[in-house]
């Protein structure tokens, strides 16, 4: 178990003003600087092995806390989390996450999001050579929305949706195939290795 916390601040920050230009409802948009965003964040990670080390549990709980001044002052405090369970069986491996829903207020703008939660259960087979997967996220929703952005203000307010094929139930299955070339590497440790060189191929 860790625990972790962060403080981020941004000062005279850019925003929108909109202001009435005539009697018909015209508006005037224009970008001002001016107010404040803090925000402070608290963060436990938690992991647990059983039945030797084949079932594994995480579990991340966060707690945001927004602060904004000026021409949009906001108080946002937003407590979210992350559970993953992950089971192997031989080669076969089960993985099951979810994320809870997000809301916060945007960093250089003037409006407030929401962003839905978001689940995926995977189920794969490897032996270091072959590896399949299959891979079902938001199979539970029906909705393409991933995103609400909301604006009140003196004069003017909106409320804008966002969509994206990622916020729908939707399935992959894929089929890997590993081989090895050049210097000899471990050959289950090609993404770590990646990580740190363009090459699998290492010097």
């Amino acid at each position: 178990m860790s625990a972790t916390g962060g403080f981020y601040n941004f000062d005279d920050r850019c925003v929108t003003i909109y202001t009435p230009t005539a009697p018909d409802g015209t508006m005037l948009r224009k970008y001002v600087n001016g107010g404040n965003y803090h925000v402070w964040m608290f963060n436990i990670n938690a992991t647990a092995k059983f039945f030797d080390g084949r079932l594994i549990l995480s579990l991340i709980p966060q707690y945001w806390i927004y602060r904004t001044s000026g021409a949009y002052s906001y108080s946002v405090e937003d407590f979210i989390g992350r559970v993953q369970a992950s089971y192997y069986l031989n080669n076969f491996y089960f993985v099951s996450s979810y994320s809870s829903r997000r809301k916060h207020p945007a960093t250089q703008a003037e409006y407030r999001e929401t962003i839905p939660e978001q689940y995926q259960l995977q189920v794969g087979w490897g032996n270091g050579t072959f590896n399949l997967n299959a891979t079902a996220y938001n199979f539970l929703r029906r909705s393409w929305v991933s995103g609400v952005q909301t604006l009140r203000s003196e004069f003017y307010d909106y409320t804008r949706t966002i969509f994206s094929p990622a916020a729908h139930m939707r399935f992959s299955i894929s089929a890997t195939y590993t081989f090895g070339y050049g210097k000899k590497v471990e050959r289950n440790n090609e993404v770590d290795k990646g990580e740190f060189s363009g090459s699998a191929i290492l010097k």
